[in-house]
Formats: structure tokens, sequence, C-alpha cells
């Protein structure tokens, strides 16, 4: 039996740049997959207010503006905690995303307003 294997990227944190990023979802063959006018979903872990554990927005904002000039729509997403706190519901969530710099692109949670869909 033969199995076939993936391609596996690595870029480590101290050499993340819009340059890089950008240059890594073209060498990862992004750019191939994703057509005009395809609606683009980036999943997101947008972060609690006052945690430091997730991504910063901009090292996804090189990828959305990628995006944008292949044409795509794309689009931020997430799903709410089952938690309670700033991201157990979309209207919370949304502001929390803002408050971590992601007020450059439209921003869906995918559970609904109450994490229930």
């Amino acid at each position: 039996m033969t199995t076939a294997s993936s391609k596996v990227f690595f870029l480590p944190i101290e050499k993340m740049d819009s340059n890089t990023l950008v240059a890594l979802f073209e060498t990862a063959g992004f750019t191939d997959i994703f057509k005009k006018d395809d609606l683009v979903a980036i999943k997101v872990h947008f972060g609690e207010p006052g945690n430091t554990a997730y991504l910063k927005a901009d090292n996804v904002k090189p990828i959305f503006d990628k995006l944008k000039t292949i044409g795509t729509k794309p689009f931020l997403t997430d799903a709410n905690t089952l938690y309670k706190g700033m991201r157990a519901n979309a209207v919370d969530h949304i502001n929390s995303a803002k408050l971590h710099g992601y007020d450059f692109a439209p921003v869906i949670i995918a559970d609904g307003l109450n994490g229930k869909d």
C-alpha cells in the first residue's frame, strides 16, 4: 500500500512578515485554488480581551489582501465559545475581534448570534 505525503510548510514566528506570509500563500498553491468571486472564509481565533494567545490581526491581513487581489470575497470567521466571556455571543465576539484589530474585513460568527446555529 502506498500513501501520499503532504507538503508541510513551517514559518518561524520571528520570520513572519507580510512579504513572507504572501510568499508562503503562493508557494502553497492557494492562488490556484481560489477563483474570482469565491466566498473565502478565513478561520481565526480573535482572542479574549486581556489575553495574548491569539493570532494577531497584522498576520492575517496580508492573506486577506492577497485574496482580494485574486478577486475573491474573503471574510473572517470564528465560532462562539461555550463558556461565558466576550466570545460567547456574536455581538460581543465581533466587538472582541475589533478590539484586537480585526476591523479590516467582514466578520461572520459561524454558529450564529448565540452559538446554537
